[in-house]
């Protein structure tokens, strides 16, 4: 009987063949079976034509996808001083966020205003589908003839006066919350500054708005002695108004600054600024003696956040506050593909 040459991806069964391997191979003039595939390795050995089956497998020779999950690139999102708290939705597949906020700054009256802090942290843990509440501080108002308000985030207004400059508005924090959206549910805050003191007859150019800090703000600039700045927010109380020739600055407390001294002939303290705890304001000054100005109000974060001490915002030019969010998603990688099954065939010989 002649046997014909075929080529096929083959194993023979055990009663027909020396062996029980797969290989790639043809069946030669000699009824023999010869791979030619490194992959399957390399055999030869005699083949029993016309007796037995073949199986003819179907192998996947491609690499199986990897399990687990993919990330696809940082996204970041930012939002600015509206006035009101705004809302992000933590999107599908994202546990933990990266958050820089910036506190805004005080107004300016006779002197500046003090400039907010910056919180940085990149580990804040969040659930997907979690809705946090975004408040971004405002910067306070410039002192002048008449009231000047404090930022929005806790700034406190600026000290009256029936002559001469009121002091300025301190300056709102910048925070995220969660849960409740209570001062209770701060994830991160950047302290805003303290509003500048007015200055009056004999008054100095010391009174400036102290800075929204890192774990404390700093204090604002006294007037002309015995008138005081206020003193800035720490980690677990505000800070205390600053003495006064006309009436004392108020003391700071969660989440606000304490509004400027006021005085009936001369010029009003600095408003504090927001903060996890807010700043003092500053003390209100009399014919003599220059008002003070406001005090910082503290930052907070989780562990390992970064902090900064008076640092503007960038890209803005108003002394408002930012906060930025910044995230990466995880996708499910897709699922390897199947390999075929193996079919069993009946030879057919001529000869």
């Amino acid at each position: 009987m002649s046997e014909q040459s075929t080529c096929s991806l083959i194993r023979y069964a055990p009663e027909t063949a020396r062996g029980h391997r797969f290989g790639l191979g043809r069946l030669d003039g000699e009824n023999t079976m010869a791979a030619t595939t490194g992959q399957f390795g390399l055999w030869r050995f005699p083949a029993r034509v016309g007796l037995g089956f073949v199986v003819i497998a179907a192998l996947g020779l491609g690499s199986a996808a990897s399990s687990g999950s993919a990330s696809a690139a940082p996204t970041s999102t930012t939002f600015s001083c509206t006035g009101a708290a705004q809302s992000w939705t933590v999107p599908a597949g994202v546990t933990s966020i990266t958050v820089d906020a910036w506190g805004a700054a005080g107004g300016a009256a006779n002197t500046s205003g003090g400039l907010g802090g910056h919180a940085s942290t990149t580990n804040v843990p969040v659930t997907p589908g979690e809705v946090l509440q975004i408040n971004v501080g405002c910067h306070g108002q410039d002192g002048g003839s008449g009231p000047a308000s404090g930022g929005f985030g806790g700034g406190a207004p600026g000290g009256t006066v029936t002559i001469s400059l009121t002091g300025a508005g301190g300056g709102g924090a910048s925070d995220i919350r969660s849960g409740a959206f209570g001062l209770a549910n701060r994830l991160v805050v950047a302290g805003g500054g303290g509003g500048g003191g007015g200055g009056g007859t004999g008054g100095t150019k010391t009174n400036v708005g102290g800075a929204g800090g890192d774990l404390s703000g700093v204090a604002g600039g006294a007037g002309s002695p015995p008138v005081n700045g206020g003193a800035p927010g720490t980690q677990s109380v505000g800070g205390a108004g600053g003495s006064s020739g006309g009436t004392a600055g108020s003391s700071g407390a969660a989440g606000a600054g304490g509004a400027g001294g006021t005085a009936d002939f001369s010029c009003g303290g600095g408003g504090g600024g927001g903060g996890l705890f807010g700043g003092g304001g500053g003390g209100g000054g009399d014919t003599s003696h220059g008002a003070g100005g406001g005090a910082g109000g503290s930052g907070f974060g989780p562990s390992g956040t970064t902090f900064e001490t008076g640092v503007a915002a960038p890209g803005i030019a108003t002394g408002d506050g930012l906060v930025s969010i910044t995230y990466v998603a995880s996708t499910p990688a897709p699922a390897p593909a199947a390999s075929a099954p193996a079919v069993t065939l009946q030879p057919t010989f001529t000869g």
